[in-house]
């Protein structure tokens, strides 16, 4: 809350998160920081996801205030460079 200006959360969104985003946005108002100025990047897998589970993460963790959304492709059983790409493209279609 006193140098950061970014988090990445190591949760999906929900009561947690929420919770979790408001002690440091409360902390950092305690430092007299501006807590609007909080990058969150939350994240997505795309192992195991679906274009139906990318889009309902991404409006949640939207509704959270996060900034910055990812999409995880390793472990995913993508065999190329190509493949990473294609499936960056897709999530990013999908959550726009």
């Amino acid at each position: 809350a006193k140098y950061g200006d970014g988090w990445f959360p190591l949760m999906g969104p929900g009561d947690d998160a929420a919770a979790t985003i408001a002690a440091i946005r409360a902390a950092m108002t305690a430092e007299g920081r501006d807590p609007g100025s909080l990058g969150i990047q939350a994240q997505a897998q795309a192992r195991g996801g679906t274009p139906e589970r990318w889009r309902k993460n991404a409006d949640q963790c939207r509704e959270l205030g996060a900034t910055h959304l990812a999409i995880a492709t390793m472990n995913a059983g993508l065999t190329s460079p190509a493949d990473h790409i294609a499936a960056i493209r897709q999530y990013k279609e999908l959550v726009s």
